[in-house]
């Protein structure tokens, strides 16, 4: 494998095109008709292309106010190379390049299309094992790949190669607005947990402050211009502080972005803007269940609204133009607007007749299989055990082992984590000498900061809330189901204990049953789809316990693993015939 990639240096000067320096490039049988990865460099700043007509592609680097500065170009060339694989190692590259910040990259996300071809596997893997490395020897990079991977940058980065599906929406969401001559007007975007929701938003704001010379037609080039020119001042609402803060962070980073673009529902009120992307739509607030009344009144106010204003409300008189990102399986609290209060407020402004669908699950490697199965085995609408072909998912009769299994992944992979529902009071936000949960022998506490808590020094060792975790990834996630579920065998259903449900703003004023099993069980839906290689439960409550073990593979090693009634009644009928 490691003799089929070679990386070429050469220095660029002003006599660039002169017979001496263009020599190399002559003599290799590459030069004019092979595809290969071109990285053009300074000391701070890269552009990463692909081509298979090196030279002529040069002349036209070279020609950009931009590219022509770059001092350096290295040419990955790989025997075994074609187009679609330059073309996936170029989206690779800008991708984890970006992430790794050793250089400022210069590159639009414009055209950066995830798709399949022959031996695809195969070439991931040389991009890991050889290219990567060689990279780093050659001083183009400098992180490794599994660190680079559990970075916030990498995952919230606006380089992520789009599918076919996000691709369109994303077409489509300019090209609607490019062509629009009205006053105002909205799109929805719907997607559930992990399709990619963030990763479009970002990807917007990326384009949207780019300079795109990659276009597969006139009319999208035309379409973006168009959407470039009459979108100026725009922003990204982040309504959770923690992400927020970590969107933030991102944007710092990326060419282009600054982390004054990604702002709170409060701050909209501040200017005017010609469009607000909205993600995480579903956790704006309204009047209800709220830490600071006042504050929320004098916005709605200052707008000219009554009392019953909401977040929503704010974002459109603050904006000609809005994308709303949207899922109402994952409100998790009465302070969240209602699904008919969105549909109110946005339908009669949307410039289509639909919401825009994204299908693909990206976090979770069991699929949207996975998610389904999850929401039927919580509406008890599942007959039977399903498997979900490497990911890994894991039913916990002990949560001492569970927890250790935990610790051991993220010692191995990172980002490993105990989260829980909202079954615990929390005694140690008040002190710290406090346990918050006791399971068995063993204690807990509640995750010691809201803010980034998965990457803060303690979180392996704590248990993240629903208000720290949503909207973020992990490897592994280890999920304890708490005291507030139990399951109804006679009317086959999971029940809310309303005394065993902790969150005082979560469940006060709320006089429907349904209402308040409706939001534990999407906070539930939200926990169980963190885990992008795994998920691992452990159940509280015994009744709960048994109707769950039908549905999730036990993990056999654990001390108290007993087997499933059907397994005990299949044995004993081996038995009974020998």
């Amino acid at each position: 494998m490691t003799e089929d990639v070679t990386i070429k240096s050469f220095d660029i000067k002003e006599d660039l095109f002169e017979k001496e320096f263009l020599k190399p490039f002559y003599e290799l049988s590459w030069a004019d008709n092979w595809p290969i990865i071109d990285i053009l460099n300074d000391n701070k700043t890269a552009y990463i292309g692909e081509t298979y007509k090196v030279k002529a592609r040069l002349k036209q680097h070279l020609k950009n106010e931009d590219k022509k500065s770059l001092k350096k170009i290295n040419v990955i060339i790989d025997k075994k190379s074609n187009k679609s694989y330059t073309l996936d190692m170029e989206a690779s590259l800008i991708r984890y390049m970006s992430a790794d910040t050793k250089f400022d990259i210069l590159n639009s996300n414009r055209g950066l299309i995830s798709h399949n071809y022959y031996s695809k596997d195969d070439y991931r893997k040389k991009f890991e094992v050889d290219i990567w490395p060689k990279l780093q020897r050659k001083g183009l990079a400098e992180r490794k790949l599994i660190d680079i991977q559990n970075d916030d940058l990498f995952k919230y980065s606006p380089f992520v190669p789009l599918d076919i599906n996000q691709s369109i929406v994303g077409d489509n969401l300019i090209e609607v607005f490019a062509n629009y001559k009205g006053k105002r007007g909205s799109l929805v975007v719907q997607g559930s947990a992990g399709t990619g929701k963030t990763i479009i938003g970002t990807y917007l704001m990326k384009l949207i402050h780019s300079k795109e010379d990659n276009f597969e037609t006139d009319s999208l080039k035309e379409h973006l211009e168009t959407f470039q020119n009459n979108i100026k001042k725009v922003a990204l609402v982040i309504p959770q502080q923690s992400l927020r803060l970590t969107l933030k962070r991102v944007f710092k980073k990326i060419h282009g972005l600054n982390p004054s673009m990604v702002v709170s529902p409060n701050d909209v009120l501040k200017k005017d803007y010609d469009m607000l992307i909205v993600d995480e739509a579903h956790r704006l607030r309204r009047r209800k269940n709220l830490t600071n009344y006042s504050a929320f009144d004098k916005n709605n106010k200052e707008l000219g609204l009554g009392n019953e204003g909401t977040e929503l409300d704010w974002i459109l008189k603050s904006s000609k133009y809005q994308i709303f990102f949207y899922d109402q399986d994952q409100s998790v609290k009465p302070t969240d607007i209602t699904h008919s209060y969105f549909l109110e407020k946005v339908k009669p402004l949307m410039l289509t007749n639909n919401f825009y669908e994204l299908e693909s699950q990206f976090r979770v490697q069991g699929g949207s299989d996975y998610i389904d199965y999850v929401k039927r085995v919580l509406d008890c609408k599942e007959t039977e055990k399903k498997h979900f072909n490497k990911y890994d998912l894991r039913f916990y009769e002990n949560i001492t082992d569970m927890k250790k299994v935990i610790i051991e992944k993220n010692n191995s992979e990172g980002l490993s984590r105990l989260v829980a529902g909202y079954g615990w009071n929390w005694h140690s936000k008040k002190d710290i000498s406090k346990t918050d949960i006791t399971i068995e022998s063993e204690n807990f506490i509640w995750n010691t900061t809201h803010t980034d808590w998965i990457n803060s020094s303690n979180s392996v060792n704590e248990v993240g809330c629903i208000h720290t975790i949503q909207g973020y990834d992990l490897n592994y996630a280890g999920i304890i189901i708490g005291p507030e579920l139990t399951y109804d065998e006679e009317n086959n259903k999971i029940k809310v204990l309303k005394e065993n449900y902790y969150d005082t703003k979560g469940k006060v004023g709320i006089k429907d049953e349904k209402e308040l099993e409706k939001y534990i069980k999407n906070i539930y839906s939200v926990l169980l789809s963190r885990g992008i290689k795994g998920t691992y439960v452990y159940v509280c409550d015994s009744k709960l316990r048994e109707y769950l073990r039908k549905f999730l593979e036990q993990d056999k090693e654990s001390k108290n693993y007993e087997l499933s009634k059907s397994d005990n009644l299949a044995i004993a009928e081996k038995k009974r015939k020998y």
